[in-house]
């Protein structure tokens, strides 16, 4: 597609942002600023891609993820998840949209592994029975939207798939980084949020009236360092020439102030050793990194904030907090009259069930469990979280099968892939981020990048060096 029909496409996308974000009485002024972002999006896209219009689409998948730029914005509550009975159109979705579209346009079908077509097709109807039974079916049709589209994004990805493509996907992930770091930094220099909150900004945490944490526009300081996180894993596995971007990971990473994110960020680094063969990690390397990592403390008091999240914070609290949060977990399980709650209905089962500490407003009644495999349990049974878990370990077992294997590019994505797997299961263990719309889309891209790469790497046995990131 040239960049003339690219051209001529942004401007059908912008008039329908347009026209959608004028719904349930949005103002025009609003309409038309996000109208702009979105055409501005288009256009930088065709001219980074040079008017492919699949690259482009895979660059602005890529940029999208942890932008929450809502089209059509009612009154939501603080989290995506929670919709309940309001429902929200956030700017990923027309990705989504093209996406398939495209996918349907260019191919005369949709082949997906059998195993994938039964797992997706399995938790679909789950989540639809889950709703008929649900105590709170509104809620729960919003997550049963959500997951289709999810699963509709999985199949076409998989469709359309090359590796060039992916390449633009990597590029997307840069001027993501670059965006998120650059508004993160204004908000530590100026202490406060920007006023961006169009865009998902969210406040900047303050534990105990010292603790802060930058969280971009993705909204939360966890969920920011979840996507450094992933990022993190795709540039030190999936292509070269990406000192800076895993430099400003880090540097996010700890302005984020997730305990959990500093920890799993060590990890990446010894899995990515270890899957290297540490033939790609010099001692040049190292020296450089660590010198880095030692000069930096000095501009920006980074050692003094690792302490003080590890040592001099509120860790008891929050770990008190997950405790009972586990505890809270197991009294649903065993309260609930069918198999399940129904999808996304978990605080309304803790606001029908504990009403009095639900009303006051009390910390573990009226945020969701934070751990993401229980919250599952609760509102799809065991069937529902058990097909979850499964889906996890499409891009575990693709990684194992190809971990032995010789060298090749598509080895080391699919690799890539099941580590950021472990990487999210590990933190969805304490936290509920892989439950927000952001990283449920990211599971099923994910799924379908490991398929798609195992796919080519069984067909064709390519055997050529890995693009390993030289730091």
């Amino acid at each position: 597609m040239r960049i003339t029909k690219g051209v001529l496409l942004s401007y059908l996308v912008t008039i329908f942002i347009f026209a959608v974000s004028l719904l349930d009485g949005g103002s025009i002024v609003k309409a038309g600023v996000i109208s702009v972002i979105g055409y501005i999006m288009f256009q930088v896209a065709f001219i980074v891609c040079k008017g492919n219009f699949k690259y482009a689409l895979f660059y602005l998948l890529a940029f999208n993820i942890p932008l929450q730029l809502y089209i059509w914005l009612p009154q939501t509550s603080l989290y995506s998840v929670e919709t309940a009975d309001t429902f929200s159109l956030i700017f990923l979705d027309i990705i989504v949209l093209l996406i398939f579209t495209y996918s349907i346009a260019t191919k005369k079908m949709i082949k997906v592994p059998k195993y994938l077509l039964f797992l997706s097709c399995s938790l679909l109807l789950v989540y639809l029975y889950a709703t008929i039974i649900s105590i709170n079916k509104v809620a729960s049709i919003y997550a049963d939207i959500r997951l289709f589209k999810a699963i509709v994004l999985c199949f076409s990805l998989i469709n359309i798939y090359e590796d060039k493509a992916f390449d633009f996907f990597i590029k997307g992930l840069k001027a993501s980084v670059f965006f998120q770091m650059l508004i993160g930094m204004l908000q530590f220099i100026k202490g406060d949020v920007l006023g961006l909150s169009f865009l998902g900004e969210g406040v900047l945490r303050s534990a105990n009236g010292y603790e802060k944490g930058l969280s971009g526009t993705v909204g939360h300081p966890g969920d920011f360092s979840l996507f450094l996180l992933f990022c993190l894993v795709m540039f030190l596995f999936n292509s070269k020439r990406n000192s800076l971007y895993i430099i400003l990971c880090i540097l996010g990473l700890i302005l984020g102030q997730s305990r959990t994110a500093l920890v799993i960020m060590l990890v990446v680094f010894i899995l990515y050793w270890f899957s290297s063969k540490g033939k790609r990690i010099t001692y040049k390397s190292i020296s450089v990194l660590f010198l880095t990592m030692l000069s930096t403390p000095f501009v920006v008091d980074l050692f003094g904030i690792i302490m003080v999240r590890f040592f001099n914070s509120d860790l008891s609290v929050q770990e008190e907090n997950r405790r009972f949060h586990y505890e809270l977990a197991l009294k649903l399980f065993s309260l609930k009259e069918h198999f399940a709650f129904g999808p996304n209905a978990s605080l309304t089962a803790t606001s029908i069930y504990f009403p009095y500490e639900f009303q006051r407003g009390v910390f573990y009644y009226v945020h969701p469990i934070h751990n993401a495999f229980l919250v599952y349990f609760i509102e799809t049974g065991i069937i529902g979280g058990g097909l979850y878990i499964l889906l996890n370990c499409v891009c575990l077992g693709n990684a194992a099968l190809v971990f032995r294997e010789k060298p090749s590019i598509n080895r080391s994505r699919i690799i890539s892939f099941g580590i950021w797997i472990l990487v999210i299961s590990a933190y969805s263990m304490t936290g509920w981020a892989g439950i927000k719309d952001k990283f449920f889309y990211l599971l099923w891209i994910s799924i379908a990048f490991s398929v798609a790469n195992y796919k080519k790497n069984k067909k064709r046995g390519e055997d050529v060096a890995p693009e390993h990131t030289t730091i």
